[in-house]
C-alpha cells in the first residue's frame, strides 16, 4: 500500500504505477522503476611506480605498466609451458604483483 505523500509525491514526478497479472492471475500494483547513476568516481592523481588498469595509450606508455609488462615477460615462457602447475602458475602471478608493490605501486 502506498502512503499518501508517497503516492503524490510520485504524481508530482511524473512516475506512474502500472497494474500488472501475477502468475496466479491476481493484478497487483507495480512502482515505476527508478533509474539512478552513480557519482563519477574522484580521479586520484598516479604515480609512476602505479599500474593504470585503463584502456588505450595513457597505460601503454605509462612507466609502471612497462615495469608491469617487463616483470610478466620474463615469466611469460615458464607460464606458457605446458607442463607448468595450475599451482606455479599461481605463484608466477604473485611474484608479479609481489614485484610492483616492492616497487610501490
Amino acid at each position: 500500500r502506498v502512503a499518501a505523500g508517497e503516492d503524490a509525491a510520485a504524481a508530482a514526478s511524473g512516475a506512474e504505477e502500472s497494474i500488472e497479472t501475477s502468475p496466479a492471475g491476481v493484478p497487483r500494483r507495480v512502482a515505476p522503476a527508478v533509474v539512478s547513476f552513480p557519482a563519477p568516481a574522484p580521479r586520484l592523481p598516479y604515480r609512476d611506480e602505479d599500474v593504470l588498469f585503463v584502456r588505450g595509450g595513457l597505460s601503454n606508455h605509462h612507466k609502471g605498466n612497462k615495469y608491469y609488462r617487463d616483470e610478466a615477460a620474463e615469466r611469460q615462457k615458464e607460464y606458457q609451458d605446458k607442463r607448468t602447475s595450475y599451482k606455479r602458475k599461481q605463484e608466477l602471478r604473485d611474484e608479479v604483483i609481489a614485484a610492483v608493490h616492492k616497487r610501490g605501486g
